[in-house]
């Protein structure tokens, strides 16, 4: 029986029937495998794995883990309740109100493009946790009002063409993507 357990529940002598993620995202020769020593438990956890698939018939059972088939009987039922949601009226602003904001968010963008530029010519590691909530408050400003950001976005000063020219096509992608 297929069965989906936390990888804290990992223990040597169970069969992974499947990794649960890409077969480029894990360093293993196959998605389907013995746990053979803690080293290969340990493997899993390290590389961030945290729920997979095992095979009770080919190695150890966990009890209380679900079935493949209650796993994706559950996750039917929330996708039916997401699908049966009202979507929510955006929130929409006056392109007044709303250019303001854009454009300190522009300018809040391009700053943030160019230490990144900066960390990659010194070999820095990139701080992804600071652009994934600028690219939420452009893709707010772009619900909230189209018309504020991107125009902006259009703006070009010749020598700041690659850091400006990024947060450009964010802003145009993200109006595409609503679009």
């Amino acid at each position: 029986m297929i069965k989906q357990i936390r990888t804290d529940q990992l223990k040597p002598g169970m069969y992974i029937h499947d990794l649960n993620c890409g077969w480029m995202d894990h360093p293993f020769i196959y998605n389907a495998f013995r746990v053979r020593d803690q080293a290969t438990v340990d493997k899993i956890v390290s590389i961030g794995i945290r729920e997979l698939y095992i095979d009770t018939a080919k190695g150890a059972d966990v009890r209380e883990a679900p079935t493949e088939r209650e796993v994706n009987a559950d996750l039917e039922r929330r996708l039916q309740d997401i699908a049966r949601k009202q979507p929510e009226k955006p929130v929409v602003s006056e392109l007044k109100d709303e250019a303001a904001r854009a454009r300190r968010l522009h300018g809040e963008a391009n700053k943030i493009v160019r230490h990144m530029m900066d960390d990659i010519r010194l070999g820095q590691q990139i701080e992804i946790d600071r652009v994934e909530p600028l690219v939420e408050h452009m893709v707010d400003s772009i619900f909230r009002n189209q018309d504020a950001l991107l125009p902006l976005a259009r703006l070009k000063n010749h020598d700041d063409y690659t850091f400006e020219h990024s947060v450009s096509v964010c802003a145009l992608l993200v109006a595409f993507g609503r679009a």
